[in-house]
C-alpha cells in the first residue's frame, strides 16, 4: 500500500495486488474492512506519522498519462506503451529543470532525471545511485534538492540528521534520503553517514545494532541500508571521501546572476509529475510483465556485459566494473525513458574524468616511480633486457628515492623533507603488488607472483601514454623483450632466467 493524501486532505492508499495483477485506490473505511481494525489503525498511524517525511501523491490516474509538454492524454493500461509514457514524464522533468535551475553539464538534466525515475523502481536494481551536488553559495543547490524532495520516491530532505535516523528511515520507510549541506554535519554524523553512502549502494548490505528496550534483554537488530541518496557538499566544505565520490554522479553548479529563474516553485507541475511517477510505479508493482521494465533491465545488463562494449552514436563504449554497476541502473532507466544514448555518453565522460583524477593521485606517482626505478636499473645493468626481470631486482627503497625526486620536482615537498620507505611500501601494496623480503639488505622487493598481471593492470590505469606504448603488449612484458632482443635471444633469456 502506498499512502496517498487527496485534494481534500483525506488519507487514502494506492493498493497494488500482485496475485490478481490489479490496482485500486482505497479510502480509510475500505482499508479497515480489508485488513481489520487493529491493522487498519496501525496503517492509519503510519500514514499520519510519515506525512511530513515525504510528499504523498494526491491522485492515481492509470487511464491518463502526461502530455509531452502539458496536460494529460488518455492511456490504455493493457495496450499502451509504458516506455512512451515514461518518455513523456521524463520530458516534463527535464523541462522543469531547465526552467528552474541553472545547470552547466551537457547531460546534467538527464542524470538528475534518471536519478529521480530510478528511485521508483529500486526493487528491480542491484545498485542504488548516489547524486553528489556541489557548488558555491547561491548556485541553486538547495533548490535542486527541494525539487528532488518533490519528485523522488519518498524523498526525505534533511539538513541535520544522524546515521541511526537515516538507516531506520531507509529500513522502515523505504525513503530516498536527501541530505542538505553535508559539510555542516557533525564529525560523528559524517563518519556514520559516509558508511551508508559507501555501502548502501549495493543490494543486500545492512548494518547491525545491539538494542535494549526497557527491561528486556539486549538483542541484535539488522537494518537494510540499500537506497538511492542525493547529498549536497558545498565547495570549500569538508572533503568527501574518495570512495564515496567514486560511487557518485556529480553535479557541479555555479552562481550566474544573469540567469533569471522563477521566484516560486511550480507546485502544480511538480504535483502532476509526482502523481504520474507514483501511478506508473503502482501499475508496475501490480503487473511487472505487462509494464515490461524488467525485460528492459535484463537486456540492458546483457548489453553492458558485452566484452566488445556497448553501441552508442556509431561507436563502442567500454566501462570499468565500478562504472558498469551503477550504469546497470541508469542505463536501464535511460532505455525506459528514451534517454539511453545521453546516459551512455554522460557516463563515458564521468569515467574519463575519473581516470584522469586517478592519474593525478598519489598511487599514480608511486606507479610511475616503479617504472622509473626499473628503467634506471636497466640503464645501469644492460644485461637485464627483460623489464619483468628488472622489476624483481628493484626494492621499495629504490622506489621511495625516485618517488621523493618526483615529489620534489613537482614542488609537493621541500628539499629538506624525506619520504619514509615504509610509506611508499604501503602504497606499493595498495597497487596490488606482492612483496618479498630481501635477506641481504632487509628491503622489500616485488614478488614474481602475479607481477606481470598487476603491472599491466596498473599500467592501463595510471601509466602515461608513452609508458603504455612501451610496455603494454597483448602478451604482457614478454613482447617488450621480443621487440628489443629478437626471438632467439628471448628463448635463451626466458630459459636461463625463468
Amino acid at each position: 500500500m502506498e499512502p496517498m493524501l487527496d485534494c481534500d486532505n483525506q488519507y487514502k492508499a494506492i493498493v497494488s495486488n500482485r496475485s490478481k495483477k490489479l490496482w485500486d485506490v482505497m479510502d480509510i473505511n475500505q482499508i479497515f474492512n480489508l485488513v481489520g481494525e487493529d491493522d487498519g489503525n496501525d496503517l492509519l498511524k503510519y500514514f499520519i506519522d510519515h506525512s511530513h517525511d515525504w510528499k504523498y501523491p494526491s491522485e492515481f490516474h492509470p487511464t491518463e498519462c502526461l502530455g509531452y509538454s502539458e496536460g494529460r492524454e488518455s492511456f490504455s493500461p493493457l495496450d499502451g506503451s509504458y516506455v512512451d509514457r515514461m518518455k513523456r514524464v521524463s520530458s516534463r522533468i527535464i523541462a522543469y529543470l531547465q526552467k528552474h535551475i541553472y545547470l552547466t553539464g551537457a547531460f546534467d538534466r538527464e542524470l538528475i532525471t534518471g536519478f529521480i525515475i530510478s528511485t521508483y523502481f529500486m526493487e528491480m536494481f542491484s545498485y542504488a545511485p548516489r547524486l553528489l551536488i556541489r557548488g558555491p553559495t547561491n548556485s541553486g543547490k538547495s533548490t535542486l534538492l527541494d525539487i528532488l524532495g518533490e519528485l523522488c520516491y519518498r524523498g526525505n530532505t534533511s539538513g541535520d540528521t544522524t546515521e541511526a535516523a537515516i538507516f531506520r528511515m531507509i529500513h522502515f520507510g523505504h525513503v530516498t534520503p536527501l541530505l542538505d549541506e553535508f559539510q555542516d554535519y557533525s564529525h560523528d554524523a559524517q563518519n556514520g553517514i559516509k558508511k551508508i553512502l559507501k555501502n548502501g549502494n549495493t543490494r543486500g548490505r545492512a548494518v547491525q545494532r545491539v538494542e535494549k528496550i526497557g527491561n528486556k534483554a539486549s538483542e541484535t537488530k539488522t537494518y537494510d541500508i540499500f537506497a538511492p541518496v542525493a547529498f549536497i557538499n558545498q565547495v570549500g566544505g569538508k572533503s568527501i571521501a574518495e570512495e564515496v565520490i567514486n560511487r557518485s554522479m556529480t553535479i557541479t553548479m555555479f552562481a550566474r546572476p544573469d540567469f533569471i529563474i522563477p521566484m516560486m516553485a511550480d507546485s502544480i507541475e511538480l504535483e502532476e509529475i509526482r502523481n504520474e511517477l507514483y501511478t506508473i510505479r503502482a501499475m508496475w508493482i501490480s503487473d511487472r510483465n505487462l509494464v515490461g521494465f524488467d525485460a528492459i533491465h535484463k537486456t540492458s545488463i546483457m548489453e553492458l556485459q558485452d566484452p566488445n562494449g556497448i553501441d552508442c552514436d556509431s561507436k563502442k563504449h567500454l566501462f570499468s566494473n565500478r562504472c558498469r554497476d551503477i550504469l546497470g541502473t541508469m542505463y536501464t532507466v535511460g532505455k525506459m525513458s528514451g534517454m539511453e544514448n545521453r546516459i551512455i555518453t554522460a557516463f563515458d565522460e564521468i569515467q574519463t574524468i575519473g581516470m584522469e583524477d586517478e592519474k593525478d593521485s598519489g598511487l599514480s606517482l608511486v606507479f610511475m616511480s616503479i617504472i622509473k626505478a626499473m628503467e634506471d636499473f636497466m640503464d645501469d645493468n644492460p644485461v637485464f633486457t627483460n623489464p619483468l626481470q628488472a622489476l624483481q631486482q628493484i626494492d621499495t627503497h629504490d622506489i621511495a628515492n625516485v618517488y621523493r625526486d618526483m615529489m620534489l620536482a613537482e614542488g609537493e615537498i621541500s628539499l629538506n623533507m624525506n619520504i619514509a620507505t615504509r610509506t611508499v611500501t604501503n602504497m606499493v601494496k595498495g597497487l596490488g603488488f606482492n612483496l618479498i623480503r630481501c635477506k641481504k639488505d632487509n628491503h622489500s622487493q616485488l614478488s614474481p607472483r602475479g607481477l606481470d598481471l598487476c603491472f599491466q593492470t596498473n599500467l592501463m590505469k595510471y601509466g602515461t601514454e608513452d609508458a603504455i606504448k612501451r610496455y603494454s603488449k597483448k602478451d604482457g612484458l614478454v613482447d617488450t623483450v621480443r621487440a628489443k632482443v629478437g626471438n632467439e635471444q628471448l628463448n635463451y633469456l626466458t630459459t636461463a632466467k625463468g
